[in-house]
């Protein structure tokens, strides 16, 4: 298996962007973006995510925290069809 991947600076960061990894803009806070493998890049760089102890992982952005698996599923695929839809 071969990886292709590319460099690029955001925020003053370079970062590395794997080939079928894809990048797009949180509608609720369009300074960030978050990418298909569920890393989130702000205005300052790279985001730090914290592991919960239930293993899944949270990222705090303008204040407020957001699991990374439920921000990266509503940033490509829009939002929940109804409340409490998992």
């Amino acid at each position: 298996m071969t990886l292709v991947a590319a460099l690029y600076s955001y925020g003053g960061e370079i970062l590395v962007s794997f080939e079928d990894e894809e990048w797009r803009v949180v509608e609720q806070h369009p300074q960030y973006k978050v990418s298909s493998h569920g890393r989130v890049v702000g205005p300052k760089g790279l985001m730090k995510l914290t592991r919960l102890k239930n293993g899944y992982l949270q990222v705090g952005l303008n204040m407020y925290r957001y699991s990374v698996h439920r921000l990266v599923c509503q940033t490509f695929h829009g939002p929940p069809p109804f409340a409490g839809a998992m």
